[in-house]
């Protein structure tokens, strides 16, 4: 596993890092008991950083068990208010049992007006940096408007970003901008972790050509992919390192099918989840939900606001 440094903090952080929303209640559904056990599978790789969110309430799976101190967590809030944003941070610290948050984001950031309407939630993240309860503050986003503006922010120190070799899910731009965008960010300091480098599985068919896009980026600190088994996390860690795949893994895993999956019972037709999904990939009709299988990146942004059925994640 190749160690590259995060900004010029002098931390190490694997190429390849674990996001935890496949282990989630929108997707694989795992136990805390089974995620840590997938945890622990990741640890013995190599990897030494996992993602979470408040929203993926996958705090629980990093938590079950002590993990080594070398093993750095990512937490990520909504909140945009100082009590709400302490709240946050106080619940990542108690169910993941950590007395330290490695890397505190703001959730889903747009553009510098987003990041000026979450000031008072950065005051409250300077503060708990100060007292040694976050190492980091970042931004995670789908825009290349909020990598140029979180590149000015002397506070931001890492930016989580959409990149991949279609650019799929970058909302207001293309791959080139996106790419020169987090470029400067990385050449001002700032540490770059790419989300949905396989752009939700659609790029799943290049294996080849998708983590050979990423590769050839020196600006790109970390990588971070879903995993729901040992072999993606093999069969991952492979990839991004160049290294050849036993055909046996990999026809196993490119054969999986990927895709939204809408249980319309006690649906109330009341559009929350067509509004949240910034990729415009859901569609109300008379029949219920439609899913655009070819916008959508399987975020599990739509199943975070519907109370009333089921939005889940199919991977057979």
């Amino acid at each position: 596993m190749e160690y590259r440094e995060i900004g010029k903090t002098g931390i190490k952080i694997s190429l390849v890092s674990f996001g935890t929303l496949t282990m989630s209640h929108v997707q694989k559904n795992m136990s805390p008991k089974d995620g840590s056990i997938l945890i622990e599978k990741a640890i013995e790789s190599g990897i030494n950083y996992f993602d979470s969110a408040e929203i993926y309430d996958t705090y629980r799976h990093i938590g079950y068990k002590k993990l080594p101190d070398s093993v750095m967590i990512g937490a990520k809030s909504y909140a945009y208010e100082y009590d709400t944003m302490q709240l946050s941070i106080e619940k990542a610290l108690r169910e993941t049992k950590r007395d330290l948050i490695d890397v505190f984001m703001l959730h889903q950031q747009e553009s510098e007006l987003t990041l000026r309407g979450h000031k008072p939630a950065i005051d409250c993240m300077l503060k708990a940096k100060e007292k040694g309860l976050i190492r980091l503050i970042g931004v995670s986003t789908h825009h290349v408007e909020c990598v140029k503006a979180a590149s000015e922010h002397e506070e931001i120190d890492i930016i989580f970003a959409i990149f991949n070799y279609r650019g799929l899910g970058i909302i207001d731009g293309t791959v080139f901008e996106m790419q020169k965008a987090l470029e400067n960010a990385y050449n001002k300091g700032k540490g770059i972790f790419i989300m949905k480098g396989l752009g939700g599985g659609h790029c799943f068919r290049e294996p080849q050509k998708a983590f050979g896009f990423l590769r050839q980026f020196p600006f790109i600190n970390s990588v971070v992919i879903g995993m729901q088994n040992e072999d993606e996390i093999k069969y991952n860690i492979s990839m991004m390192s160049g290294l050849e795949i036993p055909k046996c893994v990999s026809d196993r895993l490119i054969n999986r099918k990927r895709y939204l999956n809408v249980e319309h019972e006690g649906c109330q037709r009341c559009g929350r989840c067509v509004r949240r999904c910034d990729q415009k990939a859901l569609s109300l009709t008379e029949n219920g939900i439609v899913v655009n299988r070819n916008k959508c990146i399987l975020c599990g942004y739509c199943a975070s606001v519907n109370i009333f059925y089921r939005i889940f994640f199919i991977r057979k």
